[in-house]
């Protein structure tokens, strides 16, 4: 079985589509949430989320480095789920509060 990294080094046009697909309205839905579920606060919440937000970005970098080295590529594969599974779960711990469906 072809591991997914090859699988999507092969199909460079998909994985760009399944990259911006599933991860390039991020922001813009993150960014709603908080400012929904903040109302009054909403620059507080703004300005929070941003660092929240860089910060999270430093240590991804920082953690995949780590585990790149002492791993190698092999080891992406576990930590990926995971990660999904827990930012499927606080999605959908949210939605109530932060990720209410409706108009603005």
């Amino acid at each position: 079985m072809a591991s997914p990294c090859r699988l999507f080094a092969s199909f460079p046009t998909l994985s760009i589509a399944l990259w911006g697909g599933t991860y390039g309205g991020a922001p813009t839905l993150l960014q709603t949430a908080c400012a929904d579920a903040a109302g009054e606060g909403g620059d507080v919440a703004q300005s929070m989320r941003v660092t929240v937000w860089n910060s999270a970005n430093a240590l991804g970098g920082i953690i995949g480095g780590l585990l790149l080295a002492g791993a190698g590529v092999e080891g992406f594969g576990g930590v990926v789920l995971a990660l999904i599974a827990v930012a499927w779960l606080l999605a959908w711990a949210a939605r109530r509060s932060g990720f209410v469906a409706g108009a603005r």
